[in-house]
């Protein structure tokens, strides 16, 4: 097969073709980065929700776990947290001599038949976790979740937050940075796959314990769909899809 073959088939592994040409951080250089923008992430978040709880929402009985179930204050925390650490994300690949933005971070469109593809199956894994939850008696959607939409005054601004900050973001930070860095190490593709859906798990404290253990699946999907697409931007689709569905039953449960 010739390079121009391989750049017309839809399925190859990108990742592990044309992408290992762009030189990428090591493991420890990609945990330490990692653990930085996490760092910073959290650090946005706490400073918005200060910023609210004293100047927005200036209640005395105001509290940071109340504020964690606000809808609004999450959307602009969401929001300015990802901003700032879609920045910082480009900044470490920039640091890395030799690097390539688009090729770090797989930033690449998608056959269309790999996106048909990728779609239905991941409509069926949705349909399994509600088939799960439904045999668990568990909700059809966590409790907090529930309480946030319904503090949100704009609907609009929590929508922007979730299916398109949120989802672009993590994407670009766990499917595209660590992922292709740790892909690069020992643990190799499967490998990264596994840990970056497990620390994009990790990071969704809001949810019960069957709640971080679908996100991880979640996660290996999306890891699974960048890995043999090579593009994170397909990823992004993916997990807006995800958080647009959920927000779709959250707007049915609210009767809305």
């Amino acid at each position: 097969m010739t390079q121009n073959d391989e750049a017309m088939d839809p399925d190859r592994n990108v990742i592990s073709a044309d992408h290992h040409d762009s030189p990428v951080w090591g493991f420890w250089g990609t945990l330490l980065w990692g653990l930085g923008i996490g760092g910073a992430f959290v650090l946005v978040q706490v400073a918005v929700v200060s910023f609210y709880m004293g100047v927005v929402d200036s209640r005395p009985e105001a509290s940071f776990e109340q504020a964690a179930t606000d809808g609004d204050m999450l959307a602009w925390a969401t929001i300015g947290s990802a901003f700032i650490c879609t920045f910082l994300t480009f900044i470490a690949v920039a640091f890395k001599k030799g690097s390539n933005p688009r090729d770090y971070l797989g930033l690449y469109a998608v056959d269309t038949g790999q996106v048909i593809r990728w779609t239905l199956l991941f409509i069926a894994l949705l349909i399994g976790f509600e088939l799960v939850t439904s045999l668990l008696d568990l909700p059809a959607t966590p409790e907090v979740m529930r309480e946030i939409y319904l503090s949100a005054d704009s609907k609009l601004l929590l929508f922007v937050a979730t299916v398109v900050a949120a989802a672009f973001f993590e994407e670009l930070f766990f499917r595209g940075f660590l992922m292709e860095g740790f892909s690069r190490t020992a643990l190799g593709p499967a490998g990264a796959v596994v840990l970056s859906a497990a620390f994009w798990s990790l990071v969704h404290v809001q949810y019960d314990a069957y709640g971080i253990a679908t996100i991880f699946i979640i996660g290996i999907f999306f890891g699974l769909a960048k890995l043999r697409s090579g593009s994170t931007h397909f990823a992004m689709a993916l997990h807006a899809l995800n958080n647009a569905i959920a927000f779709a039953f959250l707007m049915a449960l609210a009767g809305e």
